[in-house]
């Protein structure tokens, strides 16, 4: 896991320490959240890591956007229709972060398959604007 040092203490607190498989590395933090190019770093330097796939949520998500550090975005399409009442709350593909259209972080399509009823739809990340 890789978290603040508040977070860290909170893990250790609720006894994830005590968890064979679990290992949290606190990364510096002075508002409270950890910027996208520290964890990059950490992992490529401590892990070897030169390649990530990101499955983090949509805050997450929205600070590697804002970062630049996106590279390809991988998106399902299914024919299933998921409405809202006007109170609920669902986060979106992206959250606490917004992308006004001459900022925005655009993609090129480079492939598309079906299996059954789903598109799977790969993009490559463009300039930011087109």
């Amino acid at each position: 896991m890789i978290t603040t040092s508040a977070g860290r203490d909170e893990l250790t607190r609720a006894g994830a320490t005590k968890l064979g498989s679990v290992e949290i590395h606190a990364l510096n933090s002075s508002s409270g959240s950890i910027a996208p190019q520290s964890i990059l770093q950490l992992l490529s330097i401590q892990f070897g890591v030169r390649m990530l796939l990101h499955e983090g949520g949509p805050i997450l998500f929205g600070q590697f956007l804002a970062a630049e550090a996106v590279d390809e975005l991988f998106m399902t399409l299914s024919p299933q229709i998921a409405g809202r009442k006007g109170d609920a709350i669902r986060p979106a593909l992206v959250q606490g972060v917004e992308f006004l259209p001459h900022g925005a972080p655009w993609f090129q399509l480079l492939s598309v398959k079906q299996r059954a009823e789903q598109l799977y739809l790969r993009y490559q990340r463009t300039r930011a604007s087109k």
